[in-house]
């Protein structure tokens, strides 16, 4: 979100709720303001020009560099407080939506762009044990420590389930998928909430770098790299989109992702 449009929702939220005054000056405010203004000057020269490729697309970014200064960025202009809690119990209800024997009940979690943790703790209240990675996981975050989804710090065959929903903020996707077929159990499951697509009523907003023309595209996109989709679901908060569990399988190679790879796109 940019400063004009953030400050612009600020101003018409207030004047609906004048109550809110007090809100948006408070230091939390006033901090998210002033992160606003810096990142609309240090961010005004990423690129709004995406590179189409079939049905899925990126954003093209002048370096890998400027990649992840644009996403680590996000966290600081979001305010996340009642967020929080409307996500955990809308995630926890997917959770235990998701059809008998498609995921295991007990295990480890990988949440990948997980910012302050929400899903990581909605997976350790049904049992998992669970760790989130983020960029920018911000200050004493118990949940997620810093970490790029590019190549992941863990070890092989390590990690029973992958969760994420910040597909729309990956650099290449084919890595990405690579490093969580490197992590996962042989049959282990990647589970993808999915934003509604270009072709389905939704643009990429100001942070997104990978986008697709429907979540279709996304599902055919997967079963061609060993992942079989398992269950699927719609839901509507934070944003309309998708639920989708896929399955690995059993015969995916295990290799590992150099980040000499990503220096080939700078």
């Amino acid at each position: 979100m940019g400063l004009t449009r953030f400050v612009a929702n600020q101003a018409k939220a207030t004047l609906k709720n004048p109550a809110r005054i007090g809100m948006v000056f408070s230091p939390t405010g006033v901090r998210r303001l002033r992160a606003m203004v810096l990142n609309s000057f240090q961010l005004r020269n990423i690129s709004n020009t995406w590179e189409q490729d079939g049905n899925l697309k990126n954003r093209r970014y002048n370096s890998y560099d400027q990649y992840l200064k644009h996403q680590r960025a996000k966290v600081e202009t979001l305010d996340l407080g009642s967020y929080d809690e409307k996500y955990y119990a809308a995630l926890t209800d997917r959770l235990k939506g998701i059809d008998p024997g498609t995921i295991p009940t007990t295990g480890s979690v990988l949440c990948l762009g997980a910012r302050l943790g929400t899903e990581v703790r909605a997976f350790i209240d049904q049992g998992y044990f669970a760790l989130g990675i983020d960029l920018n996981p911000g200050v004493n975050n118990q949940y997620v420590v810093t970490g790029d989804f590019h190549h992941l710090q863990f070890a092989d065959s390590s990690v029973d389930l992958a969760f994420t929903n910040a597909l729309d903020h990956v650099f290449d996707v084919e890595m990405v998928l690579a490093e969580i077929s490197r992590v996962l159990k042989p049959g282990g499951t990647f589970i993808v909430e999915a934003v509604r697509g270009t072709d389905e009523g939704k643009e990429p907003e100001s942070f997104a770098s990978f986008w697709w023309k429907s979540v279709d595209d996304l599902v055919d996109f997967f079963s061609k790299r060993s992942f079989e989709a398992t269950f699927r679901g719609r839901f509507a908060f934070p944003w309309g989109g998708h639920f989708l569990c896929f399955r690995l399988s059993k015969g995916t190679p295990k290799t590992m992702v150099s980040s000499d790879l990503i220096d080939d796109k700078r």
